[in-house]
């Protein structure tokens, strides 16, 4: 009998968990972003967002696409990691404001304590990145550095 009630305690924690992944995953899979298609580093452009939880706040980010599963090559985030981000509205949707960052930090590990600073290259293919200050909801658009 105890073992049929703890198989069941686990199912159920496991239904819970799953149930869990699956809100956070259908949020990310409904949000949406809308950049220009191409980027001049330094020029100010609008983002435009959408899908994303009404009143929540988020941040931009620029990542290069030649090394996407490390913590090697992103810009520093709008607004700074320390700000309260920018504000989504009740629809879920906003346009952001954002200066193009000229450069990114190359991290040689995950900590990332000492980056090097690089510029972003001409052609170069990348990432505009938008999640929530929570990390409940993202999405991104491809662009291409002019």
């Amino acid at each position: 009998m105890k073992t049929r009630i703890r198989t069941l305690a686990t199912t159920s924690a496991m239904i819970a968990a799953t149930a869990a992944v699956l809100v956070v995953a259908s949020l990310a899979a409904a949000a949406h972003v809308g950049a220009p298609a191409r980027l001049h580093p330094g020029s100010v452009v609008y983002v435009h967002i959408s899908g994303y939880p009404p009143g929540s706040r988020v941040r931009v980010q620029l990542a290069t696409r030649r090394s996407l599963h490390s913590n090697c090559c992103v810009s520093l985030t709008y607004p700074r990691v320390h700000a309260a981000g920018a504000a989504v509205n009740q629809n879920g949707s906003a346009t952001i404001r954002w200066r193009v960052p000229t450069q990114y930090a190359q991290c040689v590990s995950s900590i990332c304590s000492s980056p090097e600073y690089k510029r972003f290259r001409r052609g170069e293919s990348v990432l505009v990145d938008v999640s929530t200050t929570d990390d409940t909801a993202f999405a991104d658009s491809t662009a291409r550095i002019t």
